[in-house]
């Protein structure tokens, strides 16, 4: 009996390791599609986050100027603006929670007004806005079926990657070094030891190489996750420096910050399709909208950023941000007895919460509505008392060698 009974047992045990072995076979492996849930939520969080606490940034009624990339949109009046604005963050909090075409309508509808807005607006377009967008328009497109998850994810992989590589190049210079670096790191400098601080300054030379290493090593399988590891410590690094605990400084970027961890966590840490490096970049050989897109963001997040180096394209088009090589600008003036000196830059982030949008262009048309156009009663009694009239100054990109920037006066007349 005793045999019987074992034998019965064996038995058993035999049937449930084959059913297990047939079920775990059998069920289905964790594919791309399962990243793109986590990643559309953290996609619609940071940009709402972003949204919500630069609220001057979007509406029409303020001080700081608008500067309309296209002059035929009106500047839309009071509530419509608010209204307009709020609807935009509806739309984005709502691709966070829909699925299917519901998430890829919503998706074109957030886009649509977020193109309305830098074209009523050219500050609008920051970089983390600019990014957001991008991978806002993959999940517009995959919510229409358009693309499978495969495109979905390499396309805001080749957004992440290029934006990581640029950034460092970007910071490849001495203003950084010289300027920027002891500003940022200044909240952790204040408190370590003196020895301590020196070896945090001297590691301003290899930000630019590691920032670039970690967008070539999450391109690569083999030095994937290592990159992602080296995102994260750099992204809590930098809010080390610039958060609460540090200079609580420009708060808007806070979210993209975590944004970014998230991001590469999901897209590159033990991804189920392990992408290599040529499916990334190739956008594919037909006209669909999924290669037109994947093409798009390779020519604009890989390519064109080069060319902000030879002052053919856009500062924060190129990932150029905390990175000391961007244009300045500053007004002058003459109160009678000194002159007074007001940055532009120091006046968006006080009306804004953001920064300036760091073209000469930009620098003008505030410095003529702002202070030429709406005060020009107010600016010709000065003059008629024996008050100079305000001037502009721009400072262009540091040389990257000696840091020297050359200097460009305009007064009202240069720019009305």
């Amino acid at each position: 009996m005793i045999a019987t009974f074992l034998d019965k047992v064996r038995d058993s045990a035999r049937t449930f390791a084959g059913r297990y072995r047939t079920g775990r076979e059998t069920t289905p492996r964790k594919g791309p599609e399962n990243r793109l849930a986590p990643l559309r939520l953290t996609l619609a969080a940071g940009l709402v986050a972003g949204l919500l606490l630069s609220p001057n940034l979007w509406v029409s009624t303020r001080p700081y100027p608008l500067t309309p990339l296209w002059d035929a949109i009106p500047p839309l009046p009071y509530p419509a603006d608010y209204a307009l604005f709020g609807f935009l963050v509806a739309l984005v909090a709502g691709v966070g929670v829909a699925r299917g075409r519901t998430m890829g309508w919503l998706a074109a509808g957030a886009l649509a007004l977020a193109a309305f807005f830098v074209l009523e607006d050219e500050s609008r377009s920051q970089p983390w806005f600019y990014q957001y967008s991008f991978m806002l328009a993959a999940f517009c497109l995959y919510g229409w079926g358009r693309i499978g998850a495969s495109d979905t994810l390499n396309t805001c992989r080749l957004i992440v990657i290029a934006t990581y590589f640029w950034s460092g190049l970007q910071k490849a210079n001495t203003s950084f070094f010289e300027i920027t670096y002891p500003w940022l790191v200044e909240p952790l400098t204040s408190r370590l030891p003196d020895w301590a601080g020196s070896a945090l300054l001297s590691g301003a030379y290899a930000v630019p190489v590691v920032e670039a290493a970690i967008g070539l090593g999450l391109l690569t399988r083999r030095f994937r996750k290592p990159a992602v590891v080296g995102a994260l410590l750099m992204h809590a690094f930098i809010m080390l420096c610039v958060g609460p605990l540090g200079s609580a400084y420009n708060t808007v970027v806070w979210p993209w910050n975590f944004a970014m961890s998230a991001f590469v966590v999901i897209l590159f840490w033990g991804a189920p399709d392990e992408p290599s490096p040529s499916t990334i970049l190739d956008p594919g050989r037909n006209l669909s909208p999924g290669s037109v897109l994947r093409a798009a963001v390779l020519v604009l997040f890989a390519f064109m950023p080069l060319f902000n180096f030879f002052g053919l394209w856009d500062s924060y088009l190129s990932s150029s941000l905390y990175s000391g090589a961007s244009k300045r600008a500053y007004i002058l003036e003459w109160d009678g007895s000194e002159w007074q000196t007001t940055g532009i830059g120091n006046l968006s982030e006080q009306e804004l919460n953001a920064p300036a949008y760091p073209e000469e262009r930009v620098f003008k048309n505030v410095f003529a509505r702002g202070w030429c156009e709406a005060g020009s009663e107010e600016e010709l009694r000065l003059v008629q008392a024996g008050y100079s009239e305000p001037v502009l100054w721009v400072y262009s990109r540091p040389n990257i060698l000696s840091g020297e920037r050359s200097a460009e006066f305009y007064s009202c007349d240069d720019v009305l």
